[in-house]
């Protein structure tokens, strides 16, 4: 259907993004392997020629009030050394993520003891299944930046923040897509920064790891010219996001 389709791709780009915090792991951002899956067979190929190993494809279908997550892996050559799938409540929608993560860590025994990541800070905690699904609706709205697309994100994000204050990866997003409305125009400058600001200090302050948070900020400090002050920024969030593309293009 229409929602699992877009709930199926926001939960990629989360995914995605929980992946690059492994050193160990080398993954390709959401927004290229977005636009590779299009190419469908050929995207695969692409991939491979690209050095990576292995391709993630997953599914997920709502059955009996349940979710049913499918996951499989597959090589250059076609074969799939790797699958999973689990069920998830509509209480438990949140976790997705981190469960999906988990599996193929533990499962493949790919990340060291040092570069474990504990499962507080990949699973989104007590976050209510209508906040996240507001989340998942901004995600998949953000990976296009037009004016329309990043006005209905930030409304998607606001509603999550709405339904539940302490959800900082809402607000760090939040905080990203009002600095870059602020960045083309499509805001006023000085009180959409302000607002960024405050929404990414309030990111960080829940999750110090919060990269996206800490990338918002760094954007606002250069549009203020504070240079040492973003520099800062993406220093500590390089630590927490090792293999973040976003966070490369951002220190570019």
């Amino acid at each position: 259907s229409e929602d699992e389709t877009y709930l199926g791709m926001a939960l990629a780009g989360a995914v995605a993004d929980d992946m690059q915090k492994y050193k160990q792991i080398s993954s390709m951002g959401f927004a290229s392997s977005y636009r590779i899956s299009t190419l469908g067979s050929d995207g695969e190929l692409l991939a491979h020629r690209l050095g990576y190993q292995y391709v993630l494809k997953g599914k997920i279908s709502l059955v009996n009030d349940s979710y049913i997550v499918e996951l499989t892996l597959t090589d250059s050559l076609g074969k799939s050394p790797w699958s999973s799938r689990f069920e998830k409540s509509p209480g438990d929608f949140s976790n997705i993520p981190g469960e999906i993560i988990n599996r193929i860590i533990t499962d493949l025994n790919i990340v060291s003891k040092n570069d474990q990541h504990s499962s507080a800070k990949i699973s989104n905690g007590n976050v209510t299944t209508d906040a996240y699904r507001s989340y998942l609706q901004g995600k998949e709205k953000s990976y296009r930046l037009t004016d329309q697309s990043s006005r209905e994100a930030l409304q998607f994000f606001r509603n999550a923040i709405a339904s539940n204050e302490k959800f900082s990866a809402a607000m760090a997003e939040a905080a990203l897509v009002q600095a870059a409305r602020a960045e083309q125009g499509w805001d006023n400058n000085r009180t959409a920064f302000e607002q960024a600001k405050q929404w990414a200090e309030i990111a960080i302050g829940l999750d110090g790891s919060s990269t996206a948070g800490r990338i918002a900020l760094a954007n606002v400090l250069l549009n203020r010219h504070d240079y040492d002050g973003a520099k800062r920024e993406l220093e500590t969030a390089s630590d927490a996001s090792p293999n973040n593309s976003q966070l490369s293009f951002a220190k570019a």
